[in-house]
């Protein structure tokens, strides 16, 4: 039997810790990771690990790498476009750490179902498609009114 792990599933967490160190390192100066370096700002270093990020997922959104727990050959597969993968890179970047965790766990968790799962929600946005169709388009004309005629004018006259 043939146990494999995927290092696609890796990344996202990696991204999601360099991210807070990066942030960290902005918001508190004690915590600055160049302070006896080269003066280099860390707005290059969030540049270049958004640009390391990108790369990252434009390789593994198409391929993964599956390591084996047992003794047999690394395999480096081209496996289509992963959304679960490309969902839990987006948490990494834009979501806090500890609610990347919980969201991670879960799409984690649920990989074995992604297809059934991915299959509901087409099927329930068809229906949502045809439901907003079958309602009717009602369109209700308010009748012009004509203005008000005025009062008639009476002129009073004294001789």
């Amino acid at each position: 039997m043939q146990i494999l792990i995927d290092l696609r599933y890796a990344t996202p967490p990696l991204v999601n810790v360099i991210w807070f160190l990066l942030v960290a390192s902005q918001n508190d100066s004690a915590f600055d990771l160049l302070s006896d370096s080269l003066p280099v700002s860390t707005s290059i270093l969030v540049f270049f690990a958004l640009f390391v990020a990108i790369k990252l997922m434009g390789i593994f959104l198409y391929f993964s790498v599956e390591i084996p727990l047992t003794p047999h050959p690394v395999c480096l597969r081209a496996r289509g476009f992963s959304i679960a993968f490309f969902i839990s890179l987006l948490a990494s970047i834009f979501l806090p750490s500890s609610v990347f965790l919980v969201t991670y766990l879960f799409i984690v968790v649920t990989v074995p179902w992604h297809n059934k799962l991915f299959h509901q929600f087409i099927c329930f946005l068809r229906l949502f498609a045809i439901t907003i169709q079958a309602i009717g388009q009602h369109n209700h004309e308010i009748p012009a009114q004509a203005p008000p005629t005025p009062p008639p004018q009476v002129l009073e006259l004294q001789v």
